[in-house]
């Protein structure tokens, strides 16, 4: 690369990385249709944020949804809650963001080296195939906690290793497949720095972790709801442990289709290190590939999508940051992972995954600010956004949908009639798949909605349509006002329901 060109990338910036890498993307997609994943941790902050107010303890169902509670007080603004949200995960993925640019400056000794490759990585994750429009899941606010730990480990003191253990719990807290980053780190602190460093990052994490649970179990007012949430996932997963494989193969293949510049390139870095002839930095090599394997087993045990893979990307990018510092002759490999390659890896990874018709979208949706509603014309083309019209248009306040379906509740603004009806294929399966059961069930806790989802092949979740519309149909309880059908054309098409209204 020309020495006028490197001159230019000296002037760069965590300021610069971020804005380009994360707060575009994210602002080109902020008024994108609803998405499932995202609509069951704002359902969550609803639930949380409603019970705080009415009962003044939090609710005692569902899993920690620690999440959820930081996203809960901005459920008192008005308007369009998905915006909020969105907004609030953004500045969680800022505070991931700079503190990734640290640690790849640290790991790479080069501002300019790391800085880029800190590009490549943010830019992976913000595509819209792995992110939706945001708050898809807890991995930004889970993975800052984790950064910083690493960067405080650095310090060799040992309150940074008990503040390294506390934060390491916090991100199991907040995303629970972390345990894995947990033993992982103890195991390296034992290796880098001794055993009574490994104990005390052990302790720091064992305290905040058992705090924590401590301060929920008190703020629910039992453990009851929080080891049957875990119980229940666990019947959840087995129900659907027939499509992990296959969903294992569909979405590893796209990965690789979508990420093979940065996946090359990693592993073009890991061979570097290898044959290098100073083998000072074989432990940190083993350090970063223990990390890419760490999230296989979240991967191989339930249902994996394009997110779980993305957890590979920081990983990625340590092992990069890592083959930088090595000093030796150039050759080819180590070509390989010049700056212009880091650069074009960006382009294609950018030119691939980008749409631009988002900004059109988050155009209309904010003109109408601050209610921020979707147009017709945007509602016409989801069938959640059709699904929203509908209930909006009925009476009542209390709403239960199926089908892991929570988008509809932010969407709409209404609440389950009790703790538990907020997924009525959840509620089935509990019951043993007992129709009867669920029709007494659904006679003891009705509520005035009911959306029951319905899809072409059982390709998602286990969602028993036929056998739930049995139960309503028994209980003499409802009637049918809209059946919106499967259509793949339309933004969540894939996933049509049927509609049912309380009989006055």
């Amino acid at each position: 690369m020309s020495f006028r060109c490197l001159s230019c990338l000296t002037g760069l910036s965590p300021v610069t990385i971020i804005l380009c890498a994360v707060i575009l993307p994210r602002l080109l997609v902020l008024g994108d249709y609803p998405h499932m994943d995202e609509g069951y941790y704002i359902y969550y902050a609803q639930l949380i944020f409603q019970n705080l107010l009415t009962h003044g303890q939090l609710p005692d169902v569902g899993s920690c949804n620690l999440y959820s509670c930081l996203l809960a007080p901005f459920c008192a603004l008005p308007g369009n809650l998905y915006l909020w949200m969105r907004l609030v995960d953004l500045g969680f993925a800022v505070l991931a963001a700079w503190l990734l640019c640290q640690v790849l400056v640290r790991e790479s000794a080069s501002k300019t080296h790391g800085l880029l490759i800190a590009l490549l990585c943010l830019l992976c994750w913000h595509v819209p195939d792995v992110l939706d429009a945001g708050v898809k899941n807890s991995l930004s606010i889970a993975y800052a906690a984790l950064f910083l730990g690493l960067l405080l480990v650095a310090r060799k003191t040992q309150a940074a290793w008990f503040t390294a253990g506390c934060l390491t719990a916090l991100a199991v807290l907040l995303r629970e497949p972390f345990a894995i980053y947990a033993c992982l780190g103890a195991l390296a602190m034992w290796l880098a720095y001794g055993f009574s460093a490994a104990c005390i990052y052990c302790v720091g994490g064992i305290m905040t972790g058992l705090g924590l649970i401590f301060v929920m179990a008190l703020g629910r007012g039992s453990l009851h709801g929080l080891i049957s949430a875990y119980l229940q996932a666990g019947t959840v997963v087995s129900a659907e442990s027939g499509k992990i494989l296959g969903n294992i193969f569909q979405y590893g293949l796209r990965f690789l289709w979508e990420f093979w510049p940065f996946f090359l390139l990693t592993i073009f870095a890991f061979v570097v290190l290898w044959r290098a002839e100073n083998r000072c930095y074989w432990h940190r090599a083993l350090f970063w590939l223990a990390c890419s394997l760490a999230p296989l087993v979240e991967i191989v045990s339930k249902m994996a999508f394009l997110y779980h893979f993305s957890m590979l990307f920081p990983a990625f990018a340590g092992m990069l940051a890592l083959s930088f510092r090595l000093q030796q002759d150039p050759a080819f490999l180590q070509r390989l992972l010049k700056v212009r390659m880091l650069l074009l890896a960006s382009l294609i990874v950018l030119c691939v995954n980008y749409r631009p018709v988002a900004l059109q979208e988050t155009w209309k949706i904010v003109q109408d600010f601050p209610e921020c509603r979707w147009s017709n014309d945007a509602s016409g083309q989801s069938n959640t956004l059709l699904a929203g019209k509908v209930i909006e248009s009925l009476p009542g306040r209390t709403l239960s949908v199926s089908g892991f379906m929570h988008f509809l509740y932010p969407l709409t603004r209404r609440q389950p009639p009790c703790l538990g009806m907020d997924d009525l294929s959840r509620v089935f399966l509990h019951l043993g798949r007992d129709t009867k059961k669920f029709a007494d069930f659904l006679a003891e806790h009705a509520a005035d909605v009911l959306v029951i989802g319905k899809v072409q092949e059982a390709n998602h979740v286990a969602m028993f349509t036929e056998e739930i519309q049995q139960a309503v149909a028994a209980s003499g309880l409802y009637t049918l006002v809209a059946d919106i059908p499967v259509d793949e054309e339309k933004n969540y098409g894939w996933i049509g329901c049927f509609i049912y209204q309380k009989i006055q």
